[in-house]
């Protein structure tokens, strides 16, 4: 994955959603509402980029919201 990036609204102008989802409370602020979108919810979680720690806590961290994140979508969506 180390090829993903972060895509910005403007790369989804004119394009329709059914939900969006903000996971941290800056994208939340920045956008409480998302253009195109019928219903946007927020959810926020830690951000990991900004734990310090060695590589293995950071890992930790990533994976520990990275679970954080499916216990919720799991929850939230079935």
């Amino acid at each position: 994955i180390s090829h993903h990036h972060s895509k910005t609204l403007a790369e989804y102008k004119n394009e329709m959603f059914d939900l969006a989802i903000t996971l941290c409370d800056n994208a939340h602020a920045a956008c409480p509402v998302v253009p195109g979108a019928a219903r946007t919810i927020h959810q926020a979680f830690l951000d990991p980029h900004l734990v310090p720690g060695t590589e293995d806590e950071s890992l930790d961290v990533y994976r520990s919201v990275r679970d954080a994140m499916g216990k919720w979508i799991d929850t939230t969506f079935g």
